[in-house]
């Protein structure tokens, strides 16, 4: 009881106040030296912080203790008539704390590249990469992010072993010095290290670089996002790409109009025409400046 009765007191809220007020100052300064997209992503959509190796609670976990602080405190008031104005603002403030945990949960930023007369289903990620596997004609994917240098994978219906030895999220690319493993194709001309981050995410050089065995034999090969040639063995194919998520529905260009400033080559104004086909409807739309799809 004595847990329940802290986690709704206001002591609990004056605690995780300042913390938030901390996150906010420190995600900010962090914009300016590792960029915006790595400070959203390490200080405010993480459930962890990690300061000098050490493991802090993350941005997403103050928000969900905050959540249970406020929602238990209302849920345990006698409201009366004359405290309604209270009680609106505690709700109004849970729906914010809602939203701050859902939209870095369930949100996803990325673009549909096609030309006219095409049609997509699906969304290119600005910023995650993916290493996929293909093999037998079924395909494994696996996050960037999520692997390393150390990262050994293997799957009980492949042929084959794939173990990670250069790993960056910007990479560096020198010389590729001799070693006991070939490797084929660009990684025989090019080694891989990590580098500063980039301001602008965009313009980080992602890449990884492995070792494939199989019965015995060994082979190296080198893969860069920006140069997406895909590497292969006898029973494999492996890209790094950026990550796509299926769409509910696809898009179809019919058409896109570009309109400059009178006498210049400056952009007024863009306009694409495009149809989007659900499993019960279609519909046309134009989609212009300041006047998105929805």
């Amino acid at each position: 009881m004595k847990v329940f009765a802290f986690l709704k007191s206001a002591k609990f809220f004056t605690i995780l106040a300042p913390c938030f007020m901390v996150y906010l100052i420190l995600g900010t300064l962090a914009q300016k030296y590792i960029g915006l997209h790595e400070a959203t992503q390490s200080y405010f959509y993480s459930w962890t912080l990690w300061m000098h190796g050490v493991p802090l609670p993350g941005f997403l976990t103050l928000a969900v203790l905050l959540l249970l602080n406020l929602t238990l405190f209302s849920a345990t008031q006698n409201w009366q008539k004359k405290t309604y104005g209270l009680m609106f603002m505690h709700v109004g403030v849970i729906g914010l704390v809602l939203s701050m945990i859902f939209t870095p949960v369930w949100s996803t930023e990325g673009y549909i590249p096609f030309k006219v007369g095409e049609t997509v289903d699906t969304l290119t990620s600005y910023f995650e990469k993916e290493f996929i596997v293909e093999h037998n004609g079924e395909t494994w994917t696996f996050n960037h992010d999520a692997i390393s240098e150390t990262t050994h994978l293997k799957d009980t219906n492949w042929p084959f072993e794939v173990q990670i030895v250069e790993h960056c999220k910007n990479c560096e690319i020198t010389a590729r010095k001799e070693g006991p493993v070939p490797f084929l194709g660009m990684g025989s001309n090019m080694q891989l290290s990590p580098k500063t981050l980039e301001l602008k995410a965009e313009e980080n050089l992602s890449g990884l670089s492995f070792i494939v065995s199989e019965n015995g034999a060994k082979a190296g090969f080198t893969l860069i996002d920006a140069a997406p040639i895909p590497a292969n063995t006898e029973t494999a194919f492996f890209t790094l790409n950026k990550t796509q998520t299926n769409l509910p529905f696809s898009v179809t260009l019919n058409q896109f109009k570009k309109t400059n400033y009178s006498g210049t080559d400056m952009a007024k104004a863009y306009m694409s025409d495009v149809t989007v086909v659900t499993h019960d409807s279609d519909k046309r739309a134009a989609i212009e400046m300041n006047s998105p799809l929805s």
